[in-house]
């Protein structure tokens, strides 16, 4: 699988002390990865930000377009826990969502008026569609870096991404898993 980033225009924000820069000409990418031997620490990362409703895909994004402030902090969290009561925001910056057999941790960041935040997720594809109704609740768009567009999309083209995201960290990894 190749990332849908790569040899693409994309541009920079910050997210939290965590970089997003990616692009054929600085191609950095930031996964959240544990201290361990196992790919399952690496997190399939989708960032939320205000992005252009009418985009189909990134290159579509105007090279001068800045994304504005997409609200309070702790109204996200107010709506992601309408849609998924047993959330844990303890600590508003880093908020946890655990299924069965999967998990989501959300980076929301230090200030009170969010820009963009950060799913890090992990485990079956059930988290894939958590995601969604999340986005979906907020009005929000996001970018992922495993779908051919450049943007996170709902089901089943959201758990197709997230398949072809393990399997490409898999084959990084050089594991089968």
């Amino acid at each position: 699988m190749r990332p849908a980033w790569k040899g693409r225009r994309f541009f920079a924000l910050p997210f939290h002390g965590q970089c997003l820069t990616l692009g054929a000409n600085n191609e950095r990418r930031c996964h959240n990865v544990k201290k361990s031997k196992s790919t399952h620490a690496m997190s399939w990362d989708i960032f939320v930000q205000d992005l252009p409703k009418d985009a189909t895909t990134i290159e579509e994004i105007a090279d001068d377009f800045a994304p504005g402030p997409i609200g309070k902090r702790s109204q996200i969290i107010d709506k992601i826990r309408e849609i998924v009561p047993a959330a844990d925001f303890s600590e508003p910056s880093w908020g946890s969502i655990r299924g069965d057999d999967w998990s989501i941790e959300v980076n929301m960041g230090k200030d009170e008026e969010c820009s963009g935040f950060c799913f890090h997720v992990r485990g079956s594809d059930a988290a894939a569609g958590v995601v969604a109704a999340i986005l979906e609740e907020l009005s929000l768009r996001a970018l992922d870096p495993a779908h051919e567009s450049g943007f996170f999309t709902v089901a089943p083209d959201a758990v197709e991404a997230f398949r072809k995201w393990k399997t490409y960290r898999d084959q990084v990894a050089g594991q089968d898993m």
